[in-house]
């Protein structure tokens, strides 16, 4: 923990998270309708990023890549939820959405934006054990057992990346994806219009995005070379 940080701000956030989790899982389990549980979700995690936020604003930022400039990963993967999002609600039916679209973006925020990075000031194995634990538990009240070994397996993967390059986007983009091949990978040829293509536009965006960063900053770099 870093020095001269009140570890009861990290308390009072664990806290506070755990409240709130306990409100998803009375939403996920009882809630039938995704349309109603999404926008249940999505009011539950906005108030219970107040909290985190106001304790830790400058830690969270770090350690979830908001701090300083955009990124090249970033920018691109909030260009490309700005056409995608849209364009499949307008067009197309809300329920693929929000599953393939929308839950992962508000599950990433919640687990590994707000409760990864508040337990990673104490020490990151325990982050990203607990933070997986409880994103697995999550579906496990919900779905039973086949719902837990899967989700549990994609908590540590997308929590060490996130540990490893602080950037929120690229668990967003992974279980983007993860939720698209779920819904549509078994067979490619049936598609579901703007939402197959939608779902996976936005779940590459990050692996395209960051390969062009890459590449731009070793033009930068030869350049400052070459003069």
């Amino acid at each position: 923990m870093e020095l001269g940080f009140k570890q009861w701000r990290v308390l009072a956030s664990v806290v506070n998270l755990f409240v709130f989790w306990l409100l998803i899982l009375q939403t996920v389990g009882v809630t039938p309708y995704l349309e109603q549980r999404v926008l249940e979700l999505t009011l539950i995690i906005l108030f219970s990023s107040i909290t985190p936020l106001l304790l830790m604003g400058s830690q969270i930022r770090v350690l979830t890549g908001f701090q300083g400039s955009m990124s090249g990963e970033q920018l691109t993967f909030l260009t490309t939820a700005l056409f995608v999002v849209p364009t499949v609600l307008l067009l197309e039916s809300f329920t693929p959405a929000c599953g393939i679209l929308i839950l992962p973006l508000l599950e990433e925020w919640f687990f590994r934006g707000l409760l990864l990075s508040t337990l990673a000031k104490i020490d990151n194995s325990l982050a990203i054990s607990v933070s997986s634990l409880i994103f697995a538990l999550t579906h496990f009240f919900h779905y039973g057992l086949g719902g837990f070994l899967w989700p549990l397996l994609f908590g540590i993967i997308a929590a060490v990346c996130q540990v490893r390059y602080k950037n929120i986007f690229l668990p967003m983009s992974l279980h983007v994806f993860w939720n698209w091949w779920n819904s549509y990978g078994d067979n490619l040829l049936a598609g579901s219009g703007l939402t197959y293509f939608g779902g996976f536009a936005l779940g590459i965006s990050y692996v395209l995005s960051s390969l062009v960063a890459k590449i731009m900053e070793q033009m930068q770099a030869k350049k400052r070379v070459f003069w």
